[in-house]
């Protein structure tokens, strides 16, 4: 992105994201380039809904440990830097997991 861009309502830039959004970002959304994920500028901006979401429900109910209860809906699994990520993510988020 070209660090001359304007930041509109609803969008930030990179510097302003909290660690998790960062994380989150990079494990899920960043592009990647001979292999290697690519870290934005810290002016580049980032709009949530449009260059990246939050984790929903869903992905988090994959990492969240709920002792006997069955929780998972889903048979998709997450590599370890999207569980790492997701569990960041809660942990920086214990009242509102997700955005949704």
């Amino acid at each position: 992105m070209a660090n001359n861009q304007e930041v509109y309502e609803g969008q930030t830039t990179w510097a302003e994201l909290r660690e998790c959004e960062k994380i989150w970002y990079m494990a899920f959304w960043a592009p990647v380039e001979n292999n290697v994920r690519q870290v934005p500028n810290n002016n580049d901006i980032c709009q949530i809904g449009w260059n990246w979401a939050p984790p929903t429900d869903v992905q988090l109910g994959t990492v969240i440990d709920r002792g006997d209860e069955l929780v998972r809906t889903t048979n998709w699994r997450p590599n370890e830097e999207q569980r790492n990520a997701m569990i960041f993510w809660l942990e920086e988020n214990p009242e509102n997991p997700s955005y949704n």
